[in-house]
This record gives C-alpha cells, sequence and structure tokens, in this order.
C-alpha cells in the first residue's frame, strides 16, 4: 500500500468522526430527559429557533464541562481563540487540496474552541469587550480560509468558483449587515444561514465529500458534489438575508427620517 492510497484510507476515518459526534445530541435528546429545560445564553443570544434549537442547547450543554475543565488546567481564554483560528484555516488549506476528511476534523476542532473560549473566560471570570471583540476578529480569518479553500477546490470551473466566491461574499455581507444594524439602532430580520447555522452545515458537506469521490467520477460530475450544494445554500440563504436586512433598514431609516 503506497503512502497517497494510506493517507485516503484515514482520511475516509477522519472524515467520520466529525460526522458521529455532528450526529450525537439526537439520542442524547431522547435519551435525557432533563433536555427540554437546557439552556444556553449563547443560542439564546444567537436567536438560534425552530427544531434545531435543542441540538445546540444539547451540544453546549456538552461543551460547557469541556470548557471549565481546560480553565481548570490554568489554560486562558485568547490562546483557545488563537488556536481555535489556526484549525479554521488549515481546514481551509485541506479543502483546497481535496483532503476532505482531514479538514473535517480541523472544522470541527474550530468550531468546538471557538465555543470553549468563551467557558474557559468565564470560569476564570476574565470575560470581557476586548476578548469578545479578538473571538469575532478571529472568526473572519477561519470563515475566510474555508471559502478560499472551496474556491481553490473548483479553481478550473469558472461556475463552481463563483459559488464558492458568492458564499463567501455573503457571509461576510450578512455579518456586516448585524453591524450596521446595531450602529443604527435598526431592527432586522434575523434571517437564515448565520454563522451557528452555517457551521454545522459546512462540516456536514466537508465530511460527506469524503465518500463521493468514486460517485463523482463515475458519472462525470464535479468534485465534491455535497460541499457544492452546501456552498450553493449558503450563497442563496446568506445573500437573501443580508439584502432582505439591508431593505428593512433602508425602510426604518426613512421612515425615522420622515
Amino acid at each position: 500500500m503506497d503512502l497517497t492510497h494510506a493517507l485516503r484510507s484515514l482520511d475516509r476515518i477522519a472524515g467520520a468522526l466529525p460526522l458521529a459526534i455532528l450526529l450525537l445530541p439526537i439520542p442524547i435528546s431522547l435519551l435525557i430527559h432533563r433536555a427540554g429545560t437546557l439552556r444556553s445564553e449563547r443560542v439564546e443570544k444567537q436567536g438560534v429557533g425552530g427544531g434545531h434549537k435543542r441540538i445546540f442547547e444539547i451540544a453546549f450543554w456538552v461543551i460547557n464541562p469541556c470548557g471549565r475543565a481546560l480553565g481548570a488546567a490554568g489554560i486562558q481564554a485568547d490562546p483557545v481563540s488563537w488556536v481555535a483560528m489556526g484549525c479554521g484555516v488549515t481546514a481551509g488549506v485541506l479543502t483546497a487540496l481535496g483532503w476532505f476528511g482531514f479538514a473535517g476534523c480541523f472544522l470541527f476542532l474550530a468550531g468546538f474552541l471557538d465555543v470553549v473560549d468563551g467557558v474557559v473566560a468565564r470560569y476564570h471570570g476574565t470575560s470581557s469587550r476586548a476578548g469578545a471583540v479578538l473571538d469575532s476578529f478571529l472568526d473572519r480569518p477561519a470563515d475566510f480560509a474555508w471559502h478560499a479553500g472551496a474556491a481553490v477546490l473548483w479553481r478550473d470551473d469558472p461556475l463552481l468558483m463563483t459559488i464558492a466566491l458568492l458564499a463567501a461574499y455573503g457571509s461576510f455581507a450578512l455579518s456586516y449587515s448585524s453591524a450596521l444594524a446595531e450602529r443604527e439602532g435598526v431592527t432586522v430580520p434575523r434571517g437564515i444561514m448565520k454563522r451557528t447555522e452555517r457551521g454545522p452545515l459546512v462540516l456536514l458537506g466537508t465530511c460527506a465529500a469524503t465518500y463521493t469521490g468514486a460517485w463523482e467520477t463515475a458519472h462525470a460530475l464535479p468534485v465534491a458534489v455535497p460541499l457544492l450544494v452546501v456552498t450553493a445554500a449558503i450563497a442563496l440563504g446568506t445573500n437573501a438575508s443580508a439584502f432582505g436586512r439591508l431593505a428593512a433598514m433602508r425602510r426604518e431609516l426613512s421612515e425615522r427620517e420622515g
């Protein structure tokens, strides 16, 4: 067995791990009766609703003890934020190279640590606006890296690369619309495809792409079809939400100005 074949086998194994963890909240919600009373401040702040709200609440219920354990070990929040960013950038590079299983593992670590850093800060009593600014700022290169990785992956197909770039634009436009609305004191529709929703979809699409290579080749399909489906959904959802918010902001501001 040559090295490339061995690495591909490991890549497929790696891709299964985040998928299994991603599905854990479902059986947990069935087994733990207290799930109905779980509440997460971060879930409430993000405005997550619908049927997947409980899944997020259970995920945070599992993550919180991990963050407290890191805090008890003396680890501070800022280094966790930096490591989360590094994992996100690594995932983007691996996506560009077509190693989707390994990319999925780093995506999972990036998302996990992005939540844990806040738990660690609260454990040490060091939660601050400065820390929140650093955390939010470091989210951007991690997000950009994945979108850039997808664009590089499909660089030989202008249409697919355009879809990846539209997803990147929409993601940043949606985040920027939140900042604009807060600055202007305007209430805007929540929309869809916020970061808390994009993360699991990106993880699912990236890991699933690990197993579709032979099928794509046999049917002359583009590489990483599951990733393409997720990217297209993100492009549509984020841009629709961002422009919907723009319309709502303009309408409310125009009414104020009379």
